[in-house]
């Protein structure tokens, strides 16, 4: 009986320590696609790419709209914010000029519930990524950052909202963890820009919310909370994940879901283990 009782405890040890079979590329993944089909990259990532056994996948996908470039990386990269397997971090940043706009998307996903599942998910994010268009959030968004009247360079500062005179003539905010930050942004520059990072938790029930937002914009107190209403609206309306969610949905939550209900911890079956072995002592 005892020896039984060392093989059922070496099976669930040898059991909680499967590695996954992960996409993998040693460095970073740079590839063209101005002249590629959506199957002509898929095929130039697989030529790159092999298959490594880790704890967990991970994929972060950089899309560079205006160059069509496209950046891969396989390993987790802390600069971005590290996600967990539950959480996706969507990024947009939206560049503008006074007569052209360029835009950068970053996805970050990490899986550990079937093998290759990074990969799975990178191809099926690329396709939902060239099929999206940002242009009426472009257009909606442009009157805010480039307003219309003369410029003062003054810009709201720090918490208590304090009007100074800024340099560069530009005005910058960030939001993040409920905290608005106001400043003068220290670049001359006239590019304004807009980014935007969505969360996508993947639990018992699929959530998002807005994780952070920043904005620089031209003079004229325009980093102001009437300006950061209009903006947040304009994201509301305008930057539409529900495909995205629909793709999260069909293809990976419900797997992740499943798992999470059947799922058991090493300390969880240790203690199964131990319980038996009293038991089976006892017998």
């Amino acid at each position: 009986m005892k020896v039984f009782f060392l093989i059922f405890l070496g099976t669930i040890l040898l059991s909680t320590n499967n590695a996954l079979q992960c996409i993998n590329y040693d460095g970073i993944l740079s590839i063209s696609v101005k002249t590629l089909t959506l199957n002509e990259i898929k095929q130039t990532i697989n030529k790159s790419v092999h298959v490594k056994n880790q704890d967990l996948c991970y994929v972060q996908i950089r899309y560079y709209e205006d160059l069509q470039g496209l950046i891969l990386f396989f390993q987790s990269i802390d600069s971005f914010e590290q996600t967990t397997n539950v959480d996706i971090i969507v990024s947009t940043k939206l560049y503008l000029s006074t007569n052209k706009s360029s835009i950068e998307n970053t996805i970050a996903f990490v899986c550990d519930k079937e093998n290759e599942c990074n990969g799975k998910f990178m191809f099926e994010y690329l396709q939902w990524l060239f099929n999206t268009n940002y242009k009426t959030l472009e257009t909606t968004i442009r009157p805010l950052l480039f307003p219309q009247t003369n410029q003062t360079g003054q810009c709201y500062a720090e918490e208590t909202n304090e009007i100074e005179e800024c340099a560069t003539d530009v005005c910058e905010m960030s939001y993040q963890n409920n905290q608005f930050e106001r400043n003068c942004h220290g670049i001359e520059t006239t590019n304004m820009s807009l980014m935007i990072a969505m969360k996508i938790t993947m639990n018992f029930n699929l959530t998002e919310s807005l994780h952070r937002y920043s904005y620089t914009c031209y003079g004229n107190l325009c980093n102001n909370q009437n300006q950061d209403q209009q903006i947040k609206q304009i994201i509301n309306n305008h930057y539409d994940l529900s495909k995205l969610y629909e793709l999260i949905q069909q293809n990976f939550y419900q797997e992740h879901s499943n798992a999470q209900r059947q799922k058991f911890s090493f300390a969880d079956l240790v203690f199964i283990s131990v319980g038996f072995f009293i038991l089976i002592q006892n017998c």
